[in-house]
């Protein structure tokens, strides 16, 4: 009799282990959509949907919207690992580092949310390499030597024509106009010394400087000068501002006044910046050409969606971001 016990009780533990074994895989390992023949597994398909409902910045996107834009993206994850397969890719040692200091940096910092939504460590990687992936189909087809090289003149011209690189210090107007007379001629003063010797230090007066005495003058606080990139398209200056700073010459200032700002601008050269934005401006100059070419040898794949699956990710992440 007790051997039966302890023998039910065994079998009772191995059903419980090996359910919960499963319960920690099953629901990322199963299928949540084919794109053509390829399956895509639960866990790479919650990454992409996650993405999508984060998007909505506080709003709900409908359910419908946010699967089918999460099914866009695994087909697109699709493409770039069959693409580069075609092409008989591969990553070096350098690149596949920095897809591995990427996922461990999300990892630290977000590692058990995306454990609660079924997305593990391990898929982190395979969408981070298929992101790196892209980038190396990118440089083989567009960069030196591709099939459809962009030179590295046109590159550097895009550059030059969409990116500046600047310091400022700026101040706010109020509806007071007399206040704001006061910023603007104090700020505008201080300029004018930029370049001259300060009487009592002797030592000549720099952009850093007049932000220490202008903080001081305005009750401020002066925090650090940086040089700011800006790019063409950018909303984060008044309208006109890059028009204005790219019209000045390097290592000059010049105050910038507009409705509600004033601005102490020194424009920086940046060319030496070229490089650590060379990968984004190939991007950018290629992204037309690269989605024609993508539609070009993927025009009839299919994406079918598993219901069941696809609702049960998007039900288990709505729930945990409602916590």
């Amino acid at each position: 009799m007790k051997a039966k016990k302890v023998l039910l009780l065994l079998l009772v533990f191995t059903l419980c282990v090996s359910f919960t074994a499963c319960s920690k895989t099953i629901a990322e390992e199963k299928s949540a959509l084919t794109v053509g023949d390829a399956n895509v597994s639960a866990g790479v398909f919650a990454y992409y949907l996650d993405a999508q409902i984060k998007i909505a910045s506080g709003e709900s996107p409908s359910k419908s919207d946010a699967i089918k834009a999460a099914e866009a993206s695994c087909a697109n994850y699709v493409k770039i690992n069959t693409e580069f397969q075609k092409r008989k890719l591969s990553l070096n040692s350098a690149e596949k580092a920095t897809v591995a200091a990427n996922v461990e940096e999300i990892w630290n910092f977000y590692g058990g949310y995306y454990e609660s939504i079924g997305v593990s460590k391990e898929t982190l990687t395979k969408i981070k390499t298929s992101e790196q992936y892209n980038e190396k189909l990118i440089s083989s087809v567009f960069g030196a030597g591709g099939e459809s090289e962009i030179s590295e003149d046109a590159m550097k011209t895009y550059f030059n024509d969409n990116y500046v690189f600047f310091k400022f210090i700026t101040a706010e107007f109020s509806s007071d106009e007399e206040a704001n007379k006061t910023v603007k001629d104090t700020l505008t003063e201080l300029a004018g010394t930029i370049g001259t010797e300060d009487e009592e230090t002797g030592e000549t007066i720099t952009m850093d400087d007049v932000n220490a005495s202008f903080a001081e003058k305005t009750g401020g606080t002066a925090s650090a000068l940086e040089t700011t990139a800006m790019k063409s398209d950018s909303t984060d200056f008044p309208s006109g501002f890059f028009s204005d700073v790219k019209a000045m010459d390097n290592g000059a200032q010049k105050i910038l006044t507009y409705s509600d700002n004033i601005f102490l601008v020194e424009k920086v050269d940046g060319s030496g910046s070229f490089s650590d934005y060379k990968s984004a401006i190939l991007d950018l100059l290629t992204n037309s050409d690269y989605d024609s070419l993508m539609k070009k040898n993927y025009s009839n794949i299919k994406v079918t969606g598993i219901a069941d699956v696809e609702d049960n990710c998007y039900n288990t992440i709505t729930k945990v971001k409602s916590k």
